[in-house]
């Protein structure tokens, strides 16, 4: 055993700490915060007062204990004893009288009825790393008495060599259940989620948006999640535009809009948060053929938003075909089934048109339509734009498959 406060043993007052399995000195820091720790107060004899050099000693226990540097909680178990003298009308309780002081000098210092302890805890939040709260809790606490009376010597001495006789035992011992009960573990969303539209799906996994791990506070899980789908290609065509992107040309085919009020912002979140937002379209053979991917916002390495190309798979079933892109709890926003092509390119997809036309769009001062109407007021694309889009008068959607996924 290692003795701190008085320093020999004969003086039969002071801390002990268990010796590290193997043995060895306790390090400083488990000094300061050890696992388990005991105490012994001695008291004048017949009576529940301290000895002299008592209250200095319960001062240090009470620094270690109930220091609010000190991470761990410990449950007390305060055991009293008598002097070793028969039981009489006048001594009988007198261990039980000991634990009584010994407590009353902890509650005196909680100000409180019983014992009040603020301890330091830490938490794992997914956007913003480990996290310290405070916690004030109630320090479980048993008493035991013990007559020492007609007992054989071994059960007399602490460690053999420090008699109990007129001794209080105070035993502090790490045990954070029985201290503060169970932490709680907080998901945003609380389950797996799925929600669908008619031809898309959004999979949020259990805690894409947040996750507090090991906390007291109360889970408030709240959230609102809505998807508005724009994929019958009519209006699309009709008011027509690119997907945004400086440098590249994003030809679209449609899109979804995600809306969260748990939407996080770049930068918000000291570490990354995982891709684990699941958007499926439904698609058409020709459209898969035609490398359609799924376009979702990024972020340059300054904060810059952008929109590129995700990483899509393609997932298939027996009754139709599908692709797959995951996105992260910053990217809900806008989110466009597309393809980019070379500028070049523009002519094979869209027709020209002047300024002022209907459904005109510009790129680099060149002015393009995606459709025509033919002598019957039909809409006409060309045939590679065309093949974009899906025929929105299909019955299959993503809910009816049971989807095998491909990486494309």
């Amino acid at each position: 055993m290692f003795l701190l406060g008085m320093q020999v043993l004969v003086a039969q007052n002071g801390i002990f700490i268990p010796r590290k399995p193997g043995g060895g000195r306790p390090t400083a820091a488990e000094i300061a915060s050890p696992v388990k720790f005991e105490v012994i107060v001695s008291f004048e004899e017949g009576t529940s007062r301290y000895a002299l050099d008592a209250i200095d000693i319960l001062d240090s226990a009470y620094n270690i204990g109930f220091s609010n540097k000190n991470p761990r909680f410990y449950k007390i178990t305060i055991t009293g004893f008598d002097d070793g003298k028969e039981l009489t009308e006048n001594n009988n309780t007198l261990a039980k009288d000991r634990t009584e002081a010994v407590y009353h000098y902890f509650t005196s210092r909680s100000k409180a009825e019983f014992m009040i302890r603020i301890a330091p805890s830490t938490y794992m939040h997914s956007c913003l790393g480990e996290q310290q709260e405070m916690l004030r809790y109630r320090v479980p606490v048993d008493f035991k008495w013990v007559s020492l009376y007609g007992k054989p010597e071994k059960e007399t001495k602490y460690t053999q060599k420090i008699s109990l006789f007129g001794k209080v035992l105070v035993t502090f011992e790490e045990d954070m259940e029985a201290c503060v009960g169970k932490f709680n573990n907080c998901y945003i969303p609380r389950r797996d989620t799925i929600i669908r539209t008619p031809y898309s799906t959004t999979i949020l996994s259990k805690g894409c948006f947040q996750q507090i791990i090991g906390t007291k506070d109360d889970c408030i899980t709240d959230l609102d999640f809505t998807v508005e789908e724009h994929l019958d290609y009519k209006p699309i065509i009709e008011n027509y535009f690119l997907i945004p992107h400086k440098k590249q040309i994003l030809v679209q085919a449609g899109y979804i809009i995600l809306r969260s009020n748990r939407t996080l912002k770049y930068g918000e979140c000291k570490q990354p948060l995982p891709d684990s937002i699941f958007v499926r379209f439904a698609t058409r053979e020709e459209q898969t053929e035609n490398d359609i991917r799924i376009i979702g916002k990024t972020y340059s390495e300054k904060g810059g938003i952008e929109y590129k190309p995700l990483r899509t798979k393609k997932i298939r079933s027996k009754v139709t075909v599908g692709i797959e892109a995951a996105i992260n709890a910053a990217q809900v926003d806008t989110i466009f089934i597309g393809k980019r092509i070379q500028e070049e390119e523009l002519s094979k997809y869209f027709y020209p048109a002047k300024s002022g036309e209907p459904g005109v769009f510009e790129v680099d001062g060149d002015y393009y339509k995606a459709y025509k109407l033919n002598k019957y007021g039909e809409y006409v694309m060309k045939k590679p734009f065309e093949a974009l889009f899906r025929n929105t008068q299909e019955e299959e959607t993503p809910q009816d498959m049971d989807m095998e996924e491909e990486e494309e």
